[in-house]
C-alpha cells in the first residue's frame, strides 16, 4: 500500500491539533522545554516535529499490522514479512493517537510504567467501517468534534485523551459485535443510551448494574460495530497513564 510522505502528513496532523486546541479557547500549549507547539509546523523544533512524525508513524504501523493479518488469512508469508519490516521500522510507539505525541509534550511517564513491558491503560479503540465517509460524519455528531487526523486510510477522534480510529474495510463481516469490547466512559448510561438510539444506533446490550455504582450497556453502530460504555463513579482520572 502507498502511503502519503510522512512530512506532508505530520503537516496536517500538527495544523489539526492546533484548529482542536483553538476550538477549546487556547492560543498557547507549551512543551516541557518552554518550546511555543501552537505555531506552524515549520517553524518547530525537529525534536518537537519527532513526535508529530511518531504519530503518523504509528497510524502507518497500525495499518501494516492490518495488513498482517489479511497476509495471514491468506498464507502470504512473504506479504507477511514485508508488512512486519514496515512497521518496525515505522514506528516502536505502543499506540496511535495524536494525543498521544501531546501527552509526549507536555508530561512523561513516571514510576514503574514507565519502563513496564505490560498494559499500562487505553490509548486507542479501532473500529472497520466499510463507508468512511458516513462513519467520520456519525462520528463526529456523536462526539460533537471532528477528527483531529483524517485521511482516506485512516479517521482518528480524540475522545478524553484516547483513541477512536476508523478504518476503511471492504471485507464482509469486518464489522462485528463481538472480539474485543473497549468501553467508553459516559456519566449517564441512561442518557447516554437514549442519545446513541436517537443518532440510529441498535440496541445490543442492555444496560446492567455491574457493582459498586457502575453501570455497562452497549450499542450497534450504523456501521455494525458494537460500541461500548460504562458509568463508573470510581474511575480515578489520575491513575490514567
Amino acid at each position: 500500500m502507498n502511503l502519503p510522505d510522512i512530512e506532508i502528513v505530520s503537516a496536517d496532523v500538527h495544523q489539526a491539533w492546533m484548529a482542536a486546541k483553538q476550538a477549546q479557547g487556547l492560543s498557547s500549549r507549551k512543551s516541557e522545554e518552554g518550546e511555543e507547539l501552537m505555531v506552524p509546523y515549520n517553524q518547530l523544533s525537529e525534536q518537537a516535529k519527532s513526535l508529530d512524525r511518531d504519530t503518523v508513524r504509528a497510524v502507518y504501523a497500525a495499518i501494516a499490522r492490518s495488513s498482517d493479518a489479511d497476509a495471514l488469512r491468506r498464507g502470504d508469508a512473504a506479504s507477511m514479512r514485508g508488512s512486519d519490516s514496515e512497521a518496525m521500522r515505522g514506528s516502536d510507539a505502543a499506540s496511535m493517537r495524536g494525543s498521544d505525541a501531546e501527552a509526549m509534550r507536555g508530561s512523561k511517564p513516571s514510576g514503574a510504567a514507565a519502563g513496564s513491558a505490560t498494559l499500562i491503560g487505553l490509548r486507542s479503540a479501532l473500529y472497520p467501517v466499510a463507508d468512511l465517509a458516513a462513519a467520520k460524519a456519525w462520528y463526529a455528531q456523536l462526539l460533537g468534534a471532528e477528527p483531529y487526523f483524517d485521511q482516506p486510510f485512516y479517521v482518528g477522534f480524540e475522545v478524553g485523551g484516547f483513541e477512536l480510529g476508523l478504518m476503511p474495510s471492504d471485507k464482509p463481516g469486518a464489522a462485528s459485535s463481538h472480539g474485543p469490547q473497549p468501553m467508553w466512559g459516559v456519566a449517564d448510561a441512561p442518557k447516554a443510551l437514549a442519545r446513541l438510539l436517537a443518532l440510529g444506533a441498535k440496541p445490543l446490550d442492555e444496560i446492567r448494574d455491574v457493582g459498586e455504582g457502575i453501570q455497562v450497556g452497549a450499542v450497534l453502530d450504523p456501521f455494525g460495530n458494537r460500541l461500548g460504555f460504562i458509568a463508573n463513579p470510581n474511575f480515578r482520572l489520575y491513575k490514567v497513564r
